[in-house]
């Protein structure tokens, strides 16, 4: 019955964390549209997706960079060292 629970607690984190990947890439998408970004959005969106599902402290600054930052060169300079990390590795140039 312990195993069974575990499962299902796991299940519901890979359920909950995926829902919260797809809200955020959704998030990503819309404020991408609004600040005209250019390349393969889709992809930065949903690799940033990714990493803000595997780290709440990212998604939390992201999504708040989101909020207030105007354009993509005014979230990268407001952003953390971390979220830049993510940001270029996530980049339609990398």
């Amino acid at each position: 019955m312990k195993k069974f629970a575990v499962a299902a607690a796991g299940l519901a984190l890979a359920v909950g964390s995926s829902a919260v990947a797809s809200e955020f890439e959704a998030l990503c998408l819309s404020v991408s549209e609004d600040w005209a970004t250019e390349g393969d959005v889709a992809g930065q969106c949903s690799c940033l997706a990714a990493k803000a599902s595997a780290n709440p402290a990212l998604d939390v600054e992201l999504r708040r960079l989101a909020e207030t930052a105007s354009s993509d060169e005014e979230a990268y300079e407001m952003a953390s060292a971390a979220a830049k990390a993510a940001m270029d590795a996530c980049s339609v140039d990398a």
